[in-house]
């Protein structure tokens, strides 16, 4: 499958992700009443899974388990003690949140994932203010944002804490479990099959027959990192003001799940997943 290939019309110059560093500290919290005005569907935690699953109790059958939307965690096989602290931070918060937490469904239409649970917000009050747990989790660098279509999250907001928990080497950030990796493919290939944020200049851009175009970080297509969309999904840019085949010369951040094919390649499915830091100016098709 070929990703080097033609040159884009007018560059967009819009950027999708705002990862500039906030104001706020991070214990993440939001104006009062903002997470409150979705559907709740359930109150107080019980058990904690991972560092961003738990089960909510119900009745008498097993209770509802939960997967905080829009974050992941360090993985325990690959960092248990990062992933153990992670665990312990939001074992902390919902406790302290006790009874009085919510869990407000994230997605529109079917909040499931393949696992069965439901992948939502947690918020509870602090004060005066509702502080979202995932939100806390990012901020304190135990989480990264991780986008995903079809949801409704304060994107921005999540991606300033990351952005301060990051330039303040918290967390996961500090132990050297997050990073934003560089497009050696070399490198990279030792993250395979893990959440990563890779930052470079892309070198070129490439189209298949079926719409999919592709993102180049380095001369030689097999082997080099590449991002990668469906037509679908360049729509999907095109609609948020990204041109994703217009590219080349744009140092950009990539994040999403690292897989092997033709090299290091991760496949974007949103908007946001893409961040450009650094565009050429805009070319005019010849």
């Amino acid at each position: 499958m070929m990703k080097s290939g033609r040159m884009g019309a007018a560059l967009a110059l819009a950027v999708v992700m705002l990862a500039a560093c906030g104001e706020r500290t991070g214990d993440a919290a939001v104006p009062a009443g903002s997470a409150s005005a979705a559907p709740v569907l359930v109150r107080g935690a019980g058990e904690v899974e991972s560092a961003h699953a738990f089960t909510v109790p119900g009745g008498t059958g097993a209770g509802t388990r939960v997967i905080l939307a829009g974050v992941a965690t360090p993985r325990a096989e690959a960092a248990p003690e990062a992933a153990a602290l992670a665990r312990a931070h939001l074992d902390a918060l919902l406790g302290e949140a006790g009874t009085g937490l919510s869990i407000v469904p994230a997605a529109q239409g079917d909040s499931l994932d393949r696992f069965g649970r439901v992948q939502a917000r947690a918020v509870f009050t602090r004060g005066e203010q509702e502080l979202d747990v995932g939100a806390d989790l990012i901020g304190h660098g135990w989480g990264v944002v991780w986008p995903r279509d079809g949801f409704d999250l304060p994107l921005e907001e999540f991606l300033a804490r990351e952005a301060q928990a990051r330039e303040g080497g918290l967390g996961a950030w500090g132990l050297g479990v997050f990073a934003i990796r560089d497009p050696d493919p070399d490198r990279l290939a030792q993250h395979f099959d893990s959440a990563q944020i890779v930052e470079g200049r892309v070198v070129s851009t490439g189209e298949a027959r079926n719409g999919r175009v592709f993102l180049n970080f380095g001369a030689d297509w097999r082997t080099d990192f590449t991002a990668s969309a469906s037509r679908d999904v360049r729509n999907r840019f095109e609609a948020a003001g990204v041109q994703l085949e217009t590219l080349e010369g744009a140092q950009v951040r990539v994040r999403g799940w690292l897989q092997d094919e033709n090299g290091p390649m991760i496949f974007l499915t949103h908007p946001a997943q893409l961040e450009i830091l650094d565009a050429p100016e805009p070319r005019t098709l010849r």
